[in-house]
């Protein structure tokens, strides 16, 4: 009887290594799409967006996201304002400045089909996993 379980032992040892265990971490991410405004702009300004097709929109003020409707919005600045999800279009109106002389509100409008980057902060086999991307209005 030693000897079978032996045998047994023997045997299944080379299957213990099926069982990998994957020890994660619990580093949070977020599917993001970050909007660059290359020219920047005053605080406040309002955001007028489609987003997949549907009507969104928000303000930015110095103290933050304001009165956003159709989106949500991690935050914002002069520079930037980063959207939570990972639309698969988006279009993006600000006002940019005036016209020539000060003929008008010039409208910065642009038209985005994202590319995406995957990150798994804590692994490859390990959740969560998040999709990036950066565009920049012009």
């Amino acid at each position: 009887m030693p000897y079978l379980a032996f045998l047994l032992a023997c045997l299944l040892a080379p299957l213990a290594g099926c069982i990998d265990p994957v020890n994660c971490t619990a580093i949070g991410c977020s599917d993001q799409l970050t909007v660059q405004l290359q020219h920047g702009q005053a605080q406040p300004y309002q955001v007028t967006l489609t987003v997949d097709g549907k009507p969104a929109s928000f303000t930015c003020t110095a103290s933050g996201v304001r009165d956003a409707t159709g989106v949500t919005v991690e935050r914002c600045d002069g520079a930037s304002f980063v959207l939570v999800g990972a639309p698969v279009s988006v279009t993006v109106k600000v006002a940019c400045g005036l016209g020539p002389d000060d003929a008008g509100v010039l409208i910065c409008t642009g038209t985005f089909t994202p590319t995406y980057t995957t990150s798994q902060p804590n692994g490859p086999r390990c959740e969560p996993t998040c999709h990036q991307a950066t565009v920049t209005l012009q």
